[in-house]
């Protein structure tokens, strides 16, 4: 299997089934319970996944790596689910919200890329920023 292809469709259609979900959950479910059924799905998985795909330096030594990315990436994924479900609560429409918070995350990406990690600044990346900016602009006229 070509991992380089395979993460990319992934990539794609995770965040497309993510949007369309969010957009749907009833307004009337307390966010707090729809999230905690769904983390307890996807924690259902986790292990699923491990049971078939054991790591290979064992789960102790797997747990004994881990820092505290671990615990910011999980503070950072209830900020994107709760984001996400007050935006689409509030009104937001699927066609304008998601790619609203996509294209200034996309700038924000960028000069923290830049900034941080001392990623190479380009014509490309920066043609890209000013089509993001010009695609919100349009987006939210």
């Amino acid at each position: 299997m070509n991992w380089f292809y395979f993460s990319f469709v992934l990539a794609v259609i995770g965040p497309v089934l993510y949007q369309v979900i969010q957009k749907v959950t009833p307004a009337t479910v307390d966010p707090f319970v729809s999230l905690s059924v769904s983390y307890i799905t996807a924690l259902m998985i986790c292990i699923i996944g491990l049971i078939v795909h054991p790591p290979a330096q064992g789960l102790r030594q797997s747990f004994r790596q881990l820092n505290w990315t671990s615990l910011l990436l999980g503070v950072s994924i209830i900020l994107v689910e709760i984001g996400y479900m007050m935006l689409y609560r509030s009104g937001w429409s699927l066609t304008s919200g998601s790619l609203a918070c996509t294209a200034v995350g996309t700038v924000l990406l960028v000069t923290l890329g830049v900034t941080l990690f001392h990623e190479p600044v380009t014509f490309q990346k920066l043609a890209g920023v000013v089509l993001c900016l010009g695609g919100l602009f349009l987006i939210n006229r």
